[in-house]
């Protein structure tokens, strides 16, 4: 008896499951919205998924976005799915399909066997899949090679599944030719772990509420403040060294752009691209809580979650003030030691934990980001006293909003120039400027450059 109930139980969760996706996939596709988003909004107004339901749908779905390139040659039906008229109970055999291609596509441990196989049962398939091994070959990441043959033979497939379906078609042309295409792609196919920053100079305290909350870590080899969390079975929000301020949530790439700032106590510096406020919230941490840090933005509702978090962590040295994105006025001006500018940017970098925004971004856009970097970059150097430093950083792999923009910037701007400095993973010497790659620190990818204005500039520069 108790067996039946089971197998009613998990039936009545991959159903679940499948019409959840049949909500949330068609709006991101049709309107082109962030898919965590969506699915926050979807569970805010679906109470009845328990944390376990959450999970599942949360994983498959960006299973879904993962792997989408090369599911529409497996699944081309999935197109349908952005019709704007809505789904009705005729999709729900092709939400099967591709729910159960991209669960065996990536290996999820999060989506039981239970579940996939009766989405399995609901397409009639009657072969059973190998046994699924995570394949690492030359740090490229892909699904074993039996399982593809499967899927291609289930599915009657002939094409061939390449690693650069994976991706934009545009994509490739868009990046620098020193970039290991393949290797980037394969990175780009897992997830990436949750860093934290230290606040404390003394990790003894937090290590121990670590290992009490049996959370696995790991501490960087060269940047002792970060911690890479390999696996939590507890909200990490709920720790007693995050209500503390003791740490902050903040990707390896995200803190090396403090890092490369190197503020030092007592200086002014501004930050107007601040969003939610890491780092301005680092570099306070690296400033003591010594010195100014203006943290703007031209959203001044963005500013309200740093209020709340420097408050939380005993930030008292930074101000929150709305920033225009227009050049500061004459009397405004060169009056900050440093100014970090984390420009808004296609998020390239950051599409192994946001696979759906491969999908969201078109051709045309780097070139347009560009061109706002580049005003944005011309107005907030503006800030930079003679001798004083600017940092341009974006979590973007994109030549046009890195390297390309950073030649042009120095171009029509001949008080600046590049500051080598040293790249905080390997201390190895940089000529002023460093792409990272989700490799470097199984991380996501950010480029960052530093520029110091020269010591007698005119003013009209």
């Amino acid at each position: 008896m108790k067996k039946k109930l089971d197998i009613k139980k998990v039936r009545s969760q991959s159903y679940a499951c499948i019409l959840a996706v049949k909500d949330i996939l068609p709006i991101v596709f049709i309107h082109k919205k962030p898919a965590d988003k969506i699915i926050a909004s979807f569970f805010k107004k679906n109470k009845k998924y328990g944390s376990r339901d959450r999970r599942v749908i949360y994983e498959v779905i960006f299973s879904i976005f993962r792997w989408y390139g090369w599911i529409k040659i497996l699944a081309p039906e999935i197109d349908e799915l952005s019709d704007e008229k809505g789904l009705t109970k005729k999709h729900d055999a092709i939400l099967y399909k591709i729910a159960f291609i991209a669960a065996l596509l990536d290996n999820n441990k999060n989506i039981p066997i239970s579940i996939i196989n009766v989405w399995k049962s609901e397409l009639g398939i009657k072969s059973y899949y190998p046994e699924h091994a995570e394949k690492v070959e030359d740090d490229k990441f892909i699904p074993d090679l039996k399982i593809i043959d499967y899927l291609k033979e289930t599915f009657d497939v002939n094409k061939k599944l390449k690693l650069d379906k994976l991706v934009p078609e545009w994509f490739s042309s868009e990046l620098s030719k020193n970039i290991d295409l393949r290797r980037l792609i394969g990175w780009y196919q897992t997830r990436p772990p949750i860093w934290l920053r230290s606040n404390s100079l003394n990790n003894n305290f937090l290590e121990t509420e670590l290992a009490r909350n049996e959370i696995r870590f790991s501490t960087h080899e060269t940047i002792q403040k970060a911690i890479c969390i390999k696996e939590a079975k507890v909200n990490l929000y709920s720790l007693d060294s995050f209500s503390k301020g003791i740490i902050e949530i903040q990707d390896l790439a995200s803190q090396i752009i403090g890092l490369v700032c190197k503020p030092k106590e007592g200086e002014r510096w501004w930050d107007p691209c601040a969003g939610a406020g890491g780092k301005s919230l680092q570099l306070s941490s690296i400033m003591h809580n010594k010195g100014r840090i203006i943290a703007g933005d031209i959203r001044a509702y963005k500013l309200d979650d740093l209020k709340k978090r420097a408050k939380r962590a005993k930030r008292m040295n930074i101000e929150c003030r709305e920033w225009d994105g227009k050049a500061l006025r004459s009397n405004k001006r060169y009056k900050y030691d440093g100014v970090l500018v984390d420009a808004p940017c296609t998020c390239s970098g950051t599409w192994r934990r946001n696979p759906d925004a491969r999908w969201r971004l078109s051709d045309t856009e780097s070139a347009e980001m560009a061109s706002l970097q580049m005003k944005i970059l011309q107005n907030a150097a503006t800030g930079v006293k003679p001798s004083g430093v600017l940092v341009y950083a974006t979590c973007s792999v994109l030549k046009a909003e890195n390297l390309d923009l950073v030649k042009k910037f120095l171009l029509n701007n001949k008080n600046f120039v590049m500051e080598p400095f040293t790249n905080p993973l390997t201390n190895a010497t940089t000529k002023g400027y460093l792409q990272i790659y989700p490799w470097d620190g199984n991380c996501d990818a950010m480029f960052v450059a530093r520029f110091r204005k020269k010591e007698k500039s005119n003013a009209s520069e």
